[in-house]
């Protein structure tokens, strides 16, 4: 018996079409573990032999299920393949008058953490970014609560607006 397994060993695989070299039983450890959890061989297990990348037109070599990294990372990442983001192209955020920047799945990060808090995107909540202060007759850009920055400095510092301090215009 022990002359029949040294002859085995010498052999390589017993596996179909395997190089593999003879470990354990006649099998390579990558069937063996096959045999001992399947109970058989599991060609369907098997993995293909890639040359390159299956993006079409990319040159890059296969490093994981088929893919290159750059594209392998993009699917684990995003789920898909992102086309749009190669080549270092930058994009804004998609809600439309928004000066944001992209920041995850086409969005800045206000409306990202919108939809990560609300499961949605909330323009109730929002701020007109073109709306001015609330002050009548002032030309101030809205900055914060509705008012201006000089407006917000004199709430947040007096606890309301005071026309005395109003900065006056001399008539030309």
């Amino acid at each position: 018996m022990a002359y029949y397994w040294k002859k085995v060993i010498n052999q390589g695989c017993l596996a179909p079409e395997c190089p593999g070299k003879n470990e354990v039983k006649g099998y390579c450890s990558k069937h063996n573990y096959q045999i001992k959890k399947y109970g058989k061989l599991r060609p369907d297990l098997e993995r293909g032999k890639y040359s390159g990348c299956l993006v079409p037109k990319c040159p890059g070599k296969h490093k994981s299920n088929g893919y290159c990294q750059k594209h392998n990372h993009q699917i684990k990442k995003h789920g898909r393949l992102t086309p749009e983001l190669e080549n270092g192209f930058k994009r804004g955020c998609l809600v439309p008058k928004c000066p944001g920047k992209h920041y995850v799945k086409g969005y800045c990060s206000k409306h990202s953490d919108q939809i990560k808090k609300y499961g949605r995107l909330t323009p109730e909540l929002e701020n007109d970014f073109e709306r001015g202060c609330l002050v009548p007759k002032c030309p101030g850009k809205h900055k914060s609560k509705g008012y201006c920055q000089k407006h917000a400095i004199q709430i947040r510092k007096y606890g309301r607006l005071r026309p005395d301090l109003e900065y006056k215009r001399r008539k030309k």
